[in-house]
């Protein structure tokens, strides 16, 4: 159930943003914006609804960085990659965030470092993320390191093993994972 509801919401934020240009390029060096990875050892590249954001949320004293992006810009339910950050803090650069390990929020809440939810050609979503890490998927793991943070972009490195939503007997192993975006705010 919690992952029909995270999927949810994660098509809420891909459909709230649809109406976004397509990003053409993916060269950081040209300023052309992109979430590019292997899965698997094959090479995928997005560089559609490019973007990355720092919220905060006074309530629950959660800082949240996200970042995004897919390939085709009016399809919101197959080709997205979308990684959070969480913390106590704002997101800086030069961190190593490992994402699945548990973090305690200011107010006493529990919640884990981040999430990877990675929805593949077909639309099966795999997820790296911390409530999800059970004995079925003790090798869990995402990282994320934001080696450029600006106020116009965000660049930095990723990786993960990420396991079906569904079905924990299948699970993606991606490397090699970068990322270049605009900031919305």
């Amino acid at each position: 159930m919690k992952y029909k509801v995270f999927l949810s919401l994660l098509l809420l934020i891909i459909t709230g943003v649809s109406g976004c240009k397509k990003d053409s390029g993916g060269d950081a060096a040209s300023g052309e914006n992109y979430i590019r990875f292997k899965v698997d050892g094959k090479q995928v590249a997005f560089r559609a609804l490019t973007q990355s954001q720092l919220n905060y949320s006074a309530g629950t004293g959660l800082h949240l960085c996200i970042m995004l992006a897919s390939e085709e810009a009016m399809v919101a339910n197959r080709n997205i990659m979308t990684i959070t950050v969480n913390g106590n803090e704002a997101a800086v650069q030069g961190i190593n965030y490992d994402l699945v390990t548990p973090l305690t929020l200011s107010n006493g809440t529990t919640t884990t470092k981040g999430s990877l939810v990675y929805l593949d050609n077909s639309g099966a979503g795999y997820v790296a993320q911390g409530p999800q890490r059970t004995t079925a998927t003790a090798d869990m793991a995402a990282h994320v390191q934001i080696t450029d943070l600006k106020k116009d972009y965000m660049k930095g490195n990723f990786s993960a093993v990420a396991f079906h939503a569904t079905d924990f007997s299948k699970k993606v192993s991606i490397t090699d994972g970068e990322f270049y975006l605009k900031r919305v705010n």
